[in-house]
């Protein structure tokens, strides 16, 4: 008797088909079910907003790296401007710069622009006298240093 129903059960699973490799292979398709329990949302819904904070978090954390990138070129721009002036101005041998690179050094800037600008070159020049003792080069940076030449 046993017989017979293993052989009837082994007619209908031959007459459905098999169970097929992708559905036992991937667990993509299951979820977990939706449960509105005690008034909470949905746990599809709550894994959709998590997502969206991730992308969010991550578009802010990409946006800031931009900023970052465009100041660090900015500050070497300036850096390097600045030194070639400084240059200029305290070391007579220092090759001459360009007619276009003099018209960008004329800038026209407001008072409080100015004073920060100021500022910062005072900035520009103290790093440079500790680079120049750094390399042991006293007189230039003591030379630099003294000056009170407007930059």
């Amino acid at each position: 008797m046993g017989n017979r129903a293993e052989l009837r059960e082994q007619q209908e699973r031959a007459d459905s088909p098999g169970p097929s490799c992708v559905s036992m292979k991937r667990n993509g398709s299951m979820r977990y079910p939706v449960s509105f329990k005690d008034g909470n949302q949905p746990i599809v819904k709550v894994q959709h907003q998590e997502r969206a904070k991730v992308t969010s978090a991550q578009s802010v954390q990409q946006h800031q790296t931009e900023l970052i990138k465009r100041a660090e070129e900015n500050a070497h721009a300036f850096l390097d401007k600045e030194l070639k002036k400084l240059w200029r101005v305290h070391f007579p041998d220092y090759p001459q710069c360009t007619e276009s690179q003099r018209e960008e050094e004329e800038d026209v800037v407001d008072g409080e622009e100015e004073e920060q600008r100021r500022r910062a070159i005072e900035g520009v020049v103290d790093i440079t006298v500790l680079c120049l003792k750094q390399l042991k080069q006293e007189e230039l940076a003591d030379s630099l240093q003294s000056s009170k030449r407007p930059f």
